[in-house]
């Protein structure tokens, strides 16, 4: 494997998930502050910025998934960055108007295709090196690293200096970005770090006219219009009983983390008092077990247990660990609960390894896109349901209810999970 390559993808990916930290703990309490303070309405107004941030993703996700295959990866990361740059401005400007978040997501979701293209990437080095899961354990260690610190240092500031680093936060990953796609990578010339167009398959002129796997110069034109269309990247992922399956298991515990992510703070403010500093504090304590699980038990417990009952034994510790949310009377039982979770975070690495091992390095963009259409199109499901049982159960004191729906649909993705893992043709 290029690690050469891939160390630059870490310092991106730390940088860039620092500045989302940082702000995780009180974009929440901002809109919290908009709507009036009211818990339910703030929890409701999530869950639909979450659906309408996936039905745009359905669209760009595949769409941009592609054009990173066809002309690169960088263009498409300076995108990403552009978008949230964008994004955080708009709501460091206007804070105190609930309508600009509508805006803000709009903008986000259009250009959020940060983490994806980075994992592309990872797929371009990674596979085919027997080192998959360490690749991407390293990837979900460094987004650990940046969750362990940025939430502790954004939740505690001032109400006042709020607006200040929401600013500041998003030009901080603009200059890993450079350094990803700076000199050093264009002398090796990567496919990863490219800006222009590197034809697939054999021949051509170089012009754009004939190219070997394309059908000439109106080939390119058919492609790039079947891909803004997610439906069909959709078609190819279900046309492969392998990836049928994997794909629904990715799904299915996409909709379950969507959930608990839509009421998280809500339901700690609600039951425990918690604010932007307890928060962030907690938030820290998940990076820091992701940096545990992912970058240091991932490949030990690879080689000890094998990457298939580590995926399975992932999913049950993650459903385990959703219920213990909801069963928590103080903030103390949530600790406890994350920790039984650190063990199975580290199946996630195994999983996305395995995933990216069933297609070849020229399909890894529009694997990836394809998957994250396939997510978007079920994840809208999540907040709705998430923040509709939080509003309804929390007004009669029962606010752990979404707990144990998200935790009953991990057990939902194991299940789909293990029919995957037994199939003959997995790779």
């Amino acid at each position: 494997m290029d690690w050469s390559t891939f160390r630059y993808a870490l310092v991106v990916a730390v940088l860039q998930a620092l500045a989302l930290a940082m702000v995780v703990p009180v974009r929440p309490q901002l809109l919290l502050n908009a709507l009036g303070g009211s818990a339910s309405t703030a929890a409701a107004v999530t869950g639909a910025l979450s659906t309408l941030d996936s039905v745009v993703e359905v669209v760009s996700n595949p769409l941009l998934g592609h054009a990173s295959d066809l002309y690169g990866r960088r263009g498409v990361l300076l995108l990403a960055q552009a978008g949230l740059v964008v994004d955080f401005g708009l709501i460091a400007a206007f804070a105190d108007h609930w309508q600009v978040y509508v805006v803000a997501t709009l903008v986000g979701a259009s250009t959020g295709v940060f983490f994806m293209t980075l994992s592309t990437v990872t797929a371009d080095v990674a596979v085919g090196t027997g080192e998959e899961a360490t690749a991407y354990g390293a990837l979900g260690a460094a987004y650990g690293a940046a969750f362990a610190v940025g939430p502790a240092v954004g939740g505690p500031w001032p109400p006042r200096f709020t607006r200040l680093r929401r600013c500041t936060a998003p030009w901080r990953p603009s200059p890993s970005t450079r350094c990803l796609c700076g000199r050093r990578c264009r002398k090796r010339r990567l496919r990863a770090c490219a800006w222009r167009c590197r034809r697939r398959g054999g021949g051509g002129d170089g012009s754009g006219g004939g190219g070997g796997g394309g059908g000439g110069s109106g080939g390119g034109g058919p492609s790039w219009a079947a891909s803004i269309n997610p439906l069909p990247r959709l078609r190819v992922l279900f046309r492969s009983d392998v990836l049928r399956w994997l794909g629904a298991t990715v799904a299915a515990a996409g909709v379950a983390a969507g959930g608990l992510g839509s009421i998280l703070f809500f339901y700690t403010h609600v039951r425990f008092g918690w604010g932007p500093p307890e928060t962030g504090r907690f938030i820290s304590a998940v990076g820091l077990s992701m940096i545990i699980s992912q970058g240091l038990l991932a490949r030990p417990l690879v080689a000890l247990l094998g990457e298939r009952p580590l995926i399975l034994l992932g999913f049950a510790l993650e459903a385990a660990h959703l219920i213990l949310y909801g069963l928590a009377r103080n903030g103390h039982a949530m600790y406890v609960s994350l920790a039984v979770a650190t063990v199975g975070y580290a199946s996630g690495p195994a999983l996305k390894g395995l995933v990216a091992r069933q297609v070849g390095p020229e399909e890894q963009g529009a694997l990836q896109g394809g998957l994250a259409a396939l997510a978007t199109v079920v994840r809208p499901v999540a907040p709705l349901v998430a923040t509709g049982l939080f509003g309804y159960y929390n007004e009669r004191g029962m606010p752990g209810v979404p707990m144990y729906v998200m935790g009953c649909l991990t057990v939902v993705a194991m299940g789909i999970a293990a029919k995957a893992l037994s199939h003959p043709h997995l790779k």
